[in-house]
């Protein structure tokens, strides 16, 4: 671990599992709810999306508003659970429904494409991409999303449906799919539509290991070399992130003060290859602080780590600053990859 970053005479409790923090558990339950055993086995995508067309079309009620779905003539077969591919495609398409603007045509395109090395069309949002995956593609003509709710559709209690919504469909859908071993993706512009894509792989996820077991042979060289600035009050947390940095190989530097981490980058821009900070903060929030380190260096990668995204201000514009967005409880799978995601996408939106 490198030189602590944090402020002196803060004392330092030992780490509780992620599993524990009390918001974290939260989000966790309210996110199960209704959650039943998973049983996969071989289900045609076919038959699900055709289902889920046939159940939205009823509840357009507006003759402006269309729904259409196309698929291959043969099966398109993965092992899955048929409920859960219902569940996220049925989800998928509901808020594509809400997206289409009352009184103006509107369109909804559910398709299917079969088992293939398939390129995304939008930006991984979620999940790693498989090598090989069907494709789920949902597309709608509506509203879109602006740049300032992109980074976050898929957090929970994150809703643009004001009390009509809870916030958790989307949140829903992004753990399926993780949890699946899949990806999504998502493509929007605003007053023209959105679309999102589910790439699903074929076979079942293969069991993870547990994340707080020894870590195995390539644990060591997923983030090497990397310095990560860590940035939260809570110092269990800090405790808890830093240990899986370490593992994944990276030198984290523990900090419990925004102020120390502007500090930090002010005396040496280049001496980290990534942040991950906590969204809410006594004195600074994440956003803030992401905005106060982007204006010293424009292509430092940003990671948001939060429990509860956006529930404390919906203020426009709080997860811009960042190139990831991971919601508590995360495994070291997760935001190692995320890590990993995070100094990738900079590189990408940097000359």
């Amino acid at each position: 671990m490198r030189s602590v970053v944090a402020a002196s005479g803060s004392s330092r409790e030992r780490a509780r599992p992620c599993a524990d923090w009390p918001a974290a558990g939260l989000v966790g339950k309210m996110l199960s709810l209704g959650r039943r055993e998973s049983e996969p086995k071989l289900v045609d995508l076919r038959v699900i999306l055709a289902s889920v067309r046939d159940l939205v079309a009823p509840s357009m009620a507006d003759p402006l508003h269309r729904i259409a779905f196309e698929a291959p003539e043969e099966p398109v077969l993965v092992h899955a659970d048929a409920t859960e591919v219902m569940q996220v495609a049925l989800n998928l398409a509901l808020n594509a429904r809400d997206a289409l603007v009352p009184g103006q045509e509107g369109n909804i395109a559910l398709t299917i494409a079969p088992v293939g090395a398939i390129g995304p069309e939008g930006k991984l949002m979620v999940g790693e991409m498989p090598e090989e995956a069907a494709l789920i593609r949902v597309r709608d003509t509506g509203c879109g999303i602006a740049s300032n709710d992109f980074a976050q559709v898929f957090e929970p209690f994150y809703t643009r449906k004001g009390e009509a919504g809870t916030g958790l469909g989307l949140a829903v859908v992004a753990g399926i799919v993780a949890g699946a071993g899949g990806a999504i993706t998502v493509e929007s512009t605003p007053g023209e539509g959105t679309l999102f894509e589910v790439f699903w792989p074929p076979k079942p996820r293969a069991e993870e290991p547990n994340t707080l077991a020894a870590p195995g042979p390539l644990d060591g060289h997923m983030l090497a070399g990397k310095a990560v600035l860590v940035v939260d009050d809570n110092p269990a947390v800090v405790d808890t992130i830093v240990a899986m940095l370490e593992r994944a190989g990276a030198e984290p530097a523990p900090c419990l003060d925004p102020d120390d981490a502007i500090a930090a980058i002010e005396e040496d821009p280049q001496a980290f290859d990534l942040v991950v900070t906590d969204y809410d903060m006594p004195g600074m929030n994440g956003p803030d602080l992401a905005r106060a380190l982007r204006a010293i260096r424009e292509d430092l990668p940003l990671l948001l780590l939060t429990a509860i995204p956006l529930a404390y201000g919906r203020r426009a514009g709080e997860a811009e600053p960042f190139d990831v967005v991971l919601g508590k409880p995360a495994n070291m799978d997760s935001l190692v990859a995320s890590a990993r995601l995070a100094i990738a996408n900079a590189r990408r939106r940097t000359p």
